[in-house]
């Protein structure tokens, strides 16, 4: 549109940008969401997803956040980390997990409010879940830059399917970028049973490679144990049986 007059300084262009990584580069896919081994030390946001990273002045109003996930466990967990103009370490937002960021808690609920909530909740389609915040109340102004990341689980151990879709206003119009046709193909639930939970691409960290191999040990340990349980069960039932066949015999006598 033209106007006959020259824009204020306080008018800025609003934004949307879509982007999208299938997958995001997990360190650790085949480990349980929440299991003692993904509680490994952050101290970077190397490797989050990035929802959003410009540079200007302006102020970000929020995302929709639409996440495929394979594990068949939970897909969130992630820290929603925001860096603002110079920041290095640690971010100036810096969240505890990714269902808080959308203001939920114990994962995501199956309801929608005005500025955050559920689109499309993994109950009603498994492995699918869609998710919006808007900072209208809360806008985070930047100067310079801002990066807006999440951890695709903690300590980015997952290799799930990522799209956002960020919003946020901007004095000077950005980069229009879009990414190739065959990166936005969206995945289908069919998908999801066939790819399985994917392997990592990533170079191991000592620490991520120590909690792989202590978990690998504690399924094995797990597995003796269960197979002991197994045959005690197993050779109670035995037992249980012959005792039954027992009294059948000795009730069958005495009834002759």
């Amino acid at each position: 549109e033209m106007y006959a007059e020259e824009h204020k300084d306080d008018i800025a262009y609003f934004h949307a940008n879509w982007k999208r990584a299938n997958p995001c580069n997990g360190w650790g896919p085949e480990l349980q969401t929440n299991s003692p081994e993904v509680n490994i030390s952050t101290l970077s946001a190397e490797g989050n997803y990035e929802v959003l990273n410009v540079e200007g002045e302006g102020h970000y109003v929020g995302c929709n956040l639409s996440v495929a996930h394979f594990q068949g466990s939970w897909w969130g967990e992630g820290d929603d980390m925001i860096f603002v103009d110079d920041d290095t370490w640690p971010p100036s937002i810096h969240g505890t997990g990714t269902e808080d960021y959308f203001n939920h808690a114990w994962g995501m609920q199956d309801n929608a409010g005005l500025y955050n909530g559920t689109a499309l909740h993994e109950s009603i389609v498994p492995g699918f879940q869609t998710s919006y915040k808007f900072h209208i109340t809360d806008p985070v102004h930047f100067k310079k830059r801002i990066r807006v990341t999440i951890e695709h689980g903690h300590a980015n151990h997952l290799c799930d399917d990522w799209a956002s879709t960020a919003y946020w206003y901007q004095k000077k119009p950005g980069a229009v970028t879009i990414q190739p046709l065959d990166e936005r193909i969206p995945t289908t639930p069919g998908d999801i049973e066939r790819r399985g939970i994917g392997k990592s691409t990533c170079e191991l960290t000592a620490e991520q490679q120590m909690q792989k191999d202590t978990a690998k040990r504690r399924f094995e340990e797990f597995m003796k144990t269960r197979q002991i349980e197994i045959e005690a069960k197993l050779k109670a039932t035995r037992e249980k049986e012959a005792g039954n066949k027992k009294h059948a015999q000795f009730i069958a006598r005495k009834v002759k």
